[in-house]
């Protein structure tokens, strides 16, 4: 269960970079509130506060779900976060730019 959890962070922190990097350059993007939900654009503040929520459960989840053993010399399998964060962004990046198209 802790690869899943691990896998999960990777994706939720590549959620948040276009949501952050969009809202701090004060350009609407997608969001899951918008109209259409994921395809619609959402205001630069609901892009800026979904990022930083993505990143809040992303660390959330690594602090209350999963228990690393430091003393015992466990380390964080950043090879599943970084197959996570790679997932998703790549999923990220075939849905937006799929959602630019018209006729898409």
């Amino acid at each position: 269960m802790e690869t899943v959890a691990f896998f999960v962070i990777g994706a939720l922190i590549a959620n948040s970079l276009p949501h952050i990097i969009n809202g701090a350059s004060g350009r609407r993007f997608p969001t899951p509130f918008a109209r259409p939900p994921g395809r619609g654009p959402s205001s630069p503040i609901v892009n800026a506060a979904w990022g930083i929520a993505n990143l809040y459960a992303a660390a959330a989840l690594y602090h209350l779900g999963v228990e690393v053993d430091r003393a015992a010399g466990e380390r964080i399998p950043m090879g599943v976060v970084a197959a996570g964060f790679s997932a998703t962004l790549i999923a990220l990046a075939w849905w937006f730019g799929r959602a630019d198209r018209p006729d898409a």
